[in-house]
């Protein structure tokens, strides 16, 4: 799915910068190219999602087995559904990845922020250019800007977007007799579980959103730069 979202999300920008790579992309710009690729990973990652979540729950309730494997799902749902059955949740999965907007916004801002550091000899050892004694510091790498924006704008995503993330996994994985409308799924959280019913397992998301988005990020920004002759910079 990353291969998916930075792939889609590089072509977007370029068409943003309307095929000239030197144009400057505004913070919204950037929202928006996320918000496109959140679209665009949303057609392919349906699919994958409510196959995997559905033989999840079968496997963690220990109940006789519904599903024998990935392709059996697939026709359930496609029988139940419709030809277009396995996207069965799709406008759920797109209001989730719609937050990619501000993913990808909050990166730039991050980075923008970053970049406008400088060393300093004393803690904490990094301060804004232009202020006092930090006018001859140097820059921050531009592999560390890219780790800790792109650890910073996930925690940021996962702030916004978790109850929504709730509400769409309770959605697709819920049974297909009198199924709940994703509109309704959030008022019955909040009735059966309350306030707490969307940030339920929220600190290990948090916690895990920042070294795996911000490796996957890195190595990207890196693997770009060397595909442009730019890796011994």
């Amino acid at each position: 799915m990353d291969a998916v979202q930075l792939g889609s999300l590089s072509n977007y920008r370029l068409l943003l910068q309307g095929g000239d790579k030197a144009h400057r992309l505004s913070h919204f710009e950037h929202g928006l190219a996320g918000l496109c690729a959140g679209w665009t990973v949303a057609l392919v990652a349906t699919p994958v999602e409510i196959i995997k979540m559905r033989l999840q729950m079968q496997y963690a309730s220990g109940a006789e087995r519904k599903y024998r494997g990935p392709i059996d799902v697939a026709r359930h749902l496609i029988k139940q559904y419709g030809p277009l059955g396995i996207w069965h949740g799709l406008p759920a999965t797109m209001s989730q990845r719609s937050f990619f907007f501000f993913l990808w916004g909050s990166y730039d801002v991050y980075s923008e922020w970053l970049r406008s550091l400088r060393t300093t000899p004393s803690f904490p050892y990094l301060a804004k250019a232009g202020s006092s004694g930090v006018a001859e510091g140097r820059p921050v790498s531009e592999k560390l800007v890219n780790f800790l924006a792109g650890g910073l704008a996930a925690n940021t995503f996962w702030c916004l977007c978790y109850p929504v993330d709730v509400v769409k996994n309770r959605f697709m994985t819920q049974g297909d007799e009198n199924p709940i409308p994703f509109r309704k799924m959030f008022r019955h959280v909040y009735r059966t579980e309350g306030l707490s019913g969307f940030v339920r397992g929220f600190v290990p998301t948090f916690i895990r959103a920042f070294p795996t988005n911000a490796s996957a990020i890195f190595v990207w920004e890196s693997t770009v730069r060397f595909l442009k002759n730019e890796g011994r910079q």
